[in-house]
């Protein structure tokens, strides 16, 4: 069984709403203590690193800013059974919705209703094209009569 802490939690990411007392089934995840990381990690989430301490302890990032599947180091054990969280290495938090004057960090999914659109407009253009094809070479049937000519006495031969 997943061992909740009843701290209190808060995403540090500015802009963010969730806390463990609004979004009580996020999952949060600890900021980096080593220093590099840590800095890549407050970059990242446009946290100015003069106004967090080296030593601050508490800090958090929810799982919104992370693609928990592809992120995590143990995402399938940890969905099973629970257990702790592991971000892989390098891993910094990429994913900022709450951040709308930001750049996408990321691709948005294609909805399905679009996808299907453009694969119908892909597929009756390459009908149309393949029909005006087949007109062309009905109206080119007659072959060059020197073609014709080689043809026939080739097959003599």
């Amino acid at each position: 069984m997943e061992n909740k802490s009843a701290q209190y939690k808060y995403c540090i990411v500015p802009g963010c709403k969730s806390t463990t007392v609004r979004t009580s089934n996020k999952h949060f995840f600890t900021l980096q203590k080593e220093p590099k990381r840590r800095l890549k990690w407050l970059k990242a989430c446009r946290r100015d690193k003069k106004d967090i301490s080296q030593k601050s302890i508490g800090l958090y990032v929810c799982e919104d800013h992370f693609d928990l599947e592809q992120d995590m180091d143990n995402y399938i054990k940890f969905k099973i059974m629970g257990g702790p969280k592991i971000i892989k290495s390098g891993v910094v938090p990429h994913i900022f919705d709450c951040q709308p004057d930001r750049k996408r960090a990321f691709s948005q999914p294609v909805r399905e209703a679009a996808l299907k659109r453009v694969k119908r407009q892909l597929l009756e253009d390459a009908a149309s094209t393949s029909k005006s094809v087949l007109k062309d070479n009905d109206d080119n049937r007659q072959c060059d009569p020197s073609f014709t000519n080689l043809v026939q006495s080739g097959l003599k031969n």
